[in-house]
């Protein structure tokens, strides 16, 4: 007897929500197809699943990427000087 493996039940609109294509991805951080390609070339984008030719992004490796290139200012702006007038 051969044992059956349960499969979750899983929607395409749940999947779509999970993953994102490369255009998708490239649409939502502004930057070209070619641009998100490049940076896998580099390695340096968010991780990434190979299902043929076809590219997916997990949303959350996506926010995690994001998040691990947040910078904030070292310093605060400088307080702007009141100008000097000169009497005529």
């Amino acid at each position: 007897m051969a044992t059956q493996v349960e499969v979750p039940n899983i929607t395409n609109n749940t999947l779509s929500e999970e993953y994102w294509t490369e255009q998708q991805f490239a649409q939502f951080v502004r930057k070209t197809v070619r641009t998100v390609r490049s940076w896998q070339q580099q390695r340096c984008g968010p991780a990434r699943i190979a299902c043929g030719k076809t590219i997916l992004y997990r949303r959350s490796a996506i926010e995690a990427w994001l998040r691990a290139r947040e910078s904030r200012p070292c310093r605060q702006p400088r307080a702007r000087r009141a100008r000097r007038t000169e009497a005529a």
